[in-house]
């Protein structure tokens, strides 16, 4: 397309389309360009999805949700103990704050 990610954004949104997956590494980009209502997915920095909205288009961070779905699925409220992540793009950056809402010592290496 030879756009850049804002002119590309904006070009979507005029399209008519209803919402958009955003992926690393436009998923930090994109936060300036939404409105994102969840304190905590605003201190994430990253968007993964976005929603068109009359009164703008919203962020929503569907990695934090997805992990914390799946964790809480098959972990309940267990504390995971020591923890290893190893990446820091958009997910990891979600995975890594979710912990913190059950376990505020969460510690990962």
């Amino acid at each position: 397309m030879g756009l850049t990610f804002a002119k590309a954004f904006d070009q979507v949104r005029q399209s008519g389309f209803r919402s958009i997956n955003v992926t690393y590494p436009e998923k930090e980009l994109v936060t300036s360009k939404v409105m994102v209502a969840d304190p905590l997915m605003r201190a994430i920095g990253t968007v993964k999805a976005v929603v068109f909205e009359v009164d703008g288009p919203k962020g929503i961070n569907t990695g934090y949700s997805g992990f914390m779905n799946a964790y809480l699925a098959g972990q309940g409220t267990a504390n995971p103990g020591k923890a290893c992540q190893m990446g820091t793009g958009g997910v990891g950056k979600a995975t890594r704050s979710a912990p913190h809402q059950f376990w505020p010592v969460f510690q990962g290496l």
